[in-house]
């Protein structure tokens, strides 16, 4: 199945992401496969996933984290300046 969707993935980025729906079938077709790896490492590509894949998120545990490591960032770093 990985290699599945692998294959999927290497030909729809060999067409180009030239439409919305090209974006989220990219994501939803990552999520799958690292739904298979069961993979924590990468959990703000799976919020990414959620977000795009749904109108309505309830669980937003993940976008906190995100939004206050951002803040921090800018925080820490010239860009806060100009902000």
């Amino acid at each position: 199945m990985q290699h599945a969707i692998l294959t999927k993935l290497h030909n729809h980025l060999n067409n180009g992401i030239n439409r919305e729906a090209d974006v989220v079938y990219l994501f939803i077709e990552i999520g799958k496969y690292l739904e298979q790896n069961k993979n924590p490492q990468f959990s703000l590509i799976r919020f990414y996933r959620n977000w795009i894949a749904h109108s309505q998120i309830n669980d937003t545990h993940l976008a906190d984290e995100v939004s206050t490591a951002l803040e921090e960032a800018l925080a820490s770093s010239e860009v806060g300046d100009y902000i």
